[in-house]
């Protein structure tokens, strides 16, 4: 029992600090070495390569917030200090930046032939309803309570995650966007000599 105990409050503490910067360190590697290999073809979030691998990590994503949303909440009444409220509400930006961009990638490789815009609108607003469904969530857990203000907090990391696809994606897709149609005008060309 003691030994749950401890168990318990060492991951409610601690896992959302390390995990992140476990995760994201390996991303960014990730997509670095994928940005020097390939310039221009494939887009460099794809640091899941599988549809299956990518959603997968997603679904594990969404079932680590959520059982972070189960832990029953402290009746003690915390203090409002800085370090409580940068602690908490850093947890939310970061899961949902996270979420964010495991949903970003997860709807790049489901739909690759879908402009940037599509993936963006659709990640954010998966992201988006999922912060909706945690807070009714917490509605029911005991010592928690479901916010709309945490649902900003989450909208905070969202537009983040936004921002990072858009610098590490939104320029090459850019290109290849411009490259699809000069190469379907060249096609629509040829059909055309053709006929």
């Amino acid at each position: 029992m003691v030994f749950n105990d401890f168990l318990d409050k060492f991951l409610r503490m601690t896992l959302w600090i390390w995990l992140p910067f476990y995760v994201l360190p390996m991303l960014f590697r990730e997509v670095m070495e994928h940005r020097k290999k390939n310039r221009e073809s494939s887009p460099p979030m794809q640091f899941l390569r599988s549809r299956s691998r990518a959603f997968s990590a997603l679904f594990i994503w969404m079932a680590v917030i959520y059982l972070f949303s189960s832990m029953p909440g402290s009746d003690s009444g915390a203090q409002l200090t800085l370090r409580y409220l940068l602690e908490r509400k850093g947890a939310h930006v970061i899961e949902y930046l996270i979420l964010f961009l495991l949903s970003f990638n997860a709807f790049r490789l489901a739909y690759p032939k879908e402009r940037f815009g599509f993936h963006v609108s659709t990640a954010a607003a998966l992201s988006l309803l999922y912060a909706f469904s945690d807070e009714t969530h917490q509605l029911f857990v005991p010592g928690r309570e479901g916010k709309l203000t945490d649902v900003g907090i989450d909208l905070i990391g969202i537009v983040i995650g936004v921002i990072v696809a858009r610098t590490l994606v939104g320029r090459n897709t850019l290109k290849n966007d411009t490259s699809l149609k000069e190469r379907t005008a060249v096609k629509k060309t040829k059909i055309s000599l053709r006929v």
